[in-house]
């Protein structure tokens, strides 16, 4: 390979590395998709014919659809009416706190002067369904500091709200969705981290030792495509949310699958030069796969339709595969773009 074809696929492993750390969102959620508080629906009181309540996400967010007679309005913080959901779809009162409030998951936003309960409610379209999902505080721990009884025993199951209630009119009639909310310890990490370690050793020295390590390369790849996929499923399964959002998530698993493919392809003539798919399926992979989904491995709710275990033995293997691939490319590209040193002869004299 020519030396400015070297610098290409350099320049071309460099782009690769800035983009995939840039998007971590899209494959799992990051930190959102984990918490360490666990929320539960325990019902509507009294019951509510054609209502239905379900947790969005494990931090808390509830999604009610309401095909019932009438109109259901959900209350805010200061007994005003917040949502509204009825033949006319989904709307929000521009005039409730609650409106700003629930922007942020710890109400860290300034009021504007709209924002006034005691106003008639002025009300604004969100859609022209019947189904809302919104993040309600009443329902989730309104600190990043657990409470002080989780301080004094982490590793107990703590109680922290035995009942939680969002208020509900339909047609003047009052109800309430109750739950509750507790601390679930986390894992024990070290386990997790020293199984990563161990699929990096053994995958390392692998492909350090094997003699056409490019070939070795597609089956690691692929190894790592495969848990990428199942993982990105569980979470999918779990998620609650549009097909076209759900669409848009499997970029990364399609990205790092079109990679191990394109490696599979050009592996013969990758002997002179490592591919930069190789580069790309690393990065992908340990990445996407991986390192935005690491916080598995110390939090006790996982957002997943999968046993915990595997989430978290998935992410910490993903990374272990993408980092130790990006390795071994690096390693035999690297002394590939640079020139050695010409020794400079002196003057004959």
């Amino acid at each position: 390979m020519t030396r400015w074809r070297r610098w290409v696929c350099a320049a071309g492993v460099a782009g690769v590395a800035a983009l995939a750390p840039a998007q971590p969102a899209l494959a799992h959620g990051g930190g959102d998709a984990t918490s360490n508080y666990r929320t539960r629906i325990l019902g509507v009181e009294p019951a509510v014919p054609g209502l239905s309540v379900h947790l969005f996400d494990v931090q808390g967010t509830i999604e009610i659809t309401y095909d019932g007679p009438g109109t259901l309005v959900v209350v805010g913080y200061e007994d005003e009416p917040y949502l509204r959901i009825g033949p006319g779809g989904v709307e929000r009162n521009v005039h409730s706190p609650a409106t700003y409030l629930n922007e942020d998951r710890y109400a860290r936003v300034p009021q504007p002067p709209e924002a006034d309960a005691s106003l008639e409610p002025e009300w604004e379209q969100l859609s022209s369904g019947r189904t809302a999902a919104f993040h309600d505080h009443r329902t989730h721990w309104m600190s990043d500091v657990p409470p002080s009884q989780v301080d004094a025993d982490p590793g107990e199951v703590f109680v922290i709200y035995p009942r939680w209630e969002i208020p509900l009119s339909i047609d003047g009639s009052p109800a309430a969705i109750v739950g509750d909310l507790a601390w679930v310890p986390p894992p024990s990490g070290p386990p997790w981290v020293t199984l990563g370690f161990v699929v990096a050793a053994i995958v390392g020295v692998a492909l350090a030792m094997a003699s056409r390590w490019q070939r070795l390369a597609v089956v690691v790849a692929a190894l790592g495509s495969v848990i990428f996929i199942i993982d990105t499923v569980g979470y999918l399964a779990a998620l609650r949310t549009t097909s076209g959002q759900k669409a848009w998530l499997i970029v990364w698993p399609a990205v790092a699958v079109a990679a191990t493919i394109a490696m599979y392809v050009v592996r013969k003539r990758a002997a002179a030069t490592p591919s930069a798919f190789i580069a790309l399926a690393a990065l992908v992979i340990g990445a996407i796969g991986g390192w935005d989904r690491i916080d598995v491995i110390h939090r006790s709710q996982i957002q997943s339709s999968l046993p915990d275990w595997f989430a978290r033995a998935a992410a910490v293997t993903c990374l272990a595969l993408g980092a130790t691939l990006l390795v071994r490319f690096l390693a035999d590209l690297v002394p590939r773009t640079v020139r050695p040193a010409r020794a400079i002869e002196p003057p004959a004299g």
